[in-house]
C-alpha cells in the first residue's frame, strides 16, 4: 500500500530530525491519508463504471480507513 510507505517515509524521516517517537507516528499517521475527492469527481464526470471503478474505489476507502486506524 501506499499509505504504508507515506507512514514508514514520514515516520522515520522525522523520528531522525527529532528524536521523539510520539510526534514521528502522529506525523507518519498523518502524512499516510490521502483525499478522494479528485479521484471521485474524475469518475463522476467521465461516468466511470466497471470492475476498475469499483476497485479504485474500494482502495481509495481502504487507504482512509488504513490512516484512521495508524492515527488511533
Amino acid at each position: 500500500f501506499e499509505a504504508l510507505g507515506a507512514f514508514t517515509l514520514v515516520a522515520s524521516g522525522v523520528y531522525l530530525l527529532s528524536r521523539s517517537l510520539p510526534t514521528a507516528l502522529i506525523f507518519g499517521a498523518l502524512s499516510s491519508a490521502t483525499a478522494p475527492a479528485a479521484t471521485v469527481d474524475v469518475l463522476a464526470e467521465y461516468d466511470a463504471k466497471g470492475p476498475l471503478t469499483t476497485t479504485l474505489l474500494a482502495v481509495v476507502g481502504l487507504d482512509d480507513a488504513l490512516s484512521l486506524l495508524l492515527y488511533s
